[in-house]
């Protein structure tokens, strides 16, 4: 069995056995991942798909791409009060739109994907506009230390092979008192809890609705305590985090039969009195 990131090697167990993928939990932390690990040259061709959100999102629609920007930038206007303006790093920015958005006044911005397809797109868009863009894997590219004062993952670092590599380099290239954003899907939210419990109480028949949070693109899937482990790993403290609803689960229902919509919107509308919300949102400040 592949080993835990944080705990290394941790003792991880067979969670869930699912069409496409073969999920673990380690006992020690709770960290819930894959059974496997994806080549640099894997990911590449995975992102760089045409179809790569439609794969992504099992209820794709038409516009999504800017739905999700319009949530990212609303959680980035929550997250202000834990961070000075200056130098920005989306890390994962695809075509480079919630970048765009900001204000150059306010943010020297930069922006690095590992999808060459996203990473052109994002030139022919905001290229001009005094964007600086990386491609390539975050730990392989070069980028000075000490520099940002803030790094953003918009529903990210489930997609990282070590992502405490990746915070761990973070760290090093925010400045003194710098803050990272990890926006990501919430495994204790009220909606994976039902999936969870539709798998069991059928006998593991009922694998569609897990499948649709345990996804293959996905190597790792965080709540609140894992997250926490994580940036404190990484040598940061937790300066706030709050969760949210993602945008997929409050529109994107053209796809679901009637009375799936029905039970999908229930549980959203617990999910919101129970606080168990399925995006969460945590805030790091660098220590030191």
């Amino acid at each position: 069995m592949k080993p835990c990131v944080l705990c290394c090697p941790g003792n991880p167990r067979l969670l869930f056995q699912l069409p496409k993928v073969r999920v673990l939990e380690c006992r020690d932390c709770g960290l819930a991942f894959v059974d496997e690990t994806i080549s640099g040259g894997g990911l590449q061709e995975m992102y760089n798909a045409e179809n790569y959100y439609k794969e992504e999102f099992a209820f794709y629609v038409e516009g999504i791409e800017d739905k999700i920007t319009e949530d990212n930038l609303a959680s980035f206007a929550r997250a202000r009060q834990c961070m000075r303006p200056g130098k920005i790093l989306d890390v994962g920015c695809a075509d480079g739109a919630f970048l765009g958005k900001l204000d150059p006044h306010v943010w020297e911005r930069h922006g690095l994907d590992i999808s060459g397809r996203a990473i052109q797109k994002a030139r022919e868009s905001w290229g001009g506009r005094g964007i600086t863009f990386y491609c390539g894997e975050f730990l392989e590219i070069p980028l000075p230390a000490w520099y940002f004062d803030v790094v953003t993952l918009w529903m990210v670092a489930e997609h990282l092979n070590d992502p405490l590599a990746v915070f761990r380099k973070i760290n090093q290239v925010l400045a003194p008192g710098g803050v990272i954003v990890v926006k990501t899907p919430n495994r204790d939210s009220l909606l994976s809890h039902f999936a969870e419990w539709l798998y069991r109480v059928s006998l593991r028949r009922l694998s569609s609705p897990l499948s649709l949070y345990y996804t293959f693109l996905h190597l790792y899937f965080f709540d609140e305590a894992s997250l926490s482990r994580l940036l404190r790993m990484s040598g940061f403290e937790v300066a706030g985090g709050w969760q949210e609803e993602r945008y997929v689960t409050r529109h994107a229902l053209a796809r679901f039969k009637w009375w799936e919509r029905v039970v999908l919107r229930s549980t959203v509308a617990l999910s919101r009195r129970a606080r168990k919300m399925d995006a969460l949102v945590l805030c790091g400040r660098k220590q030191g």
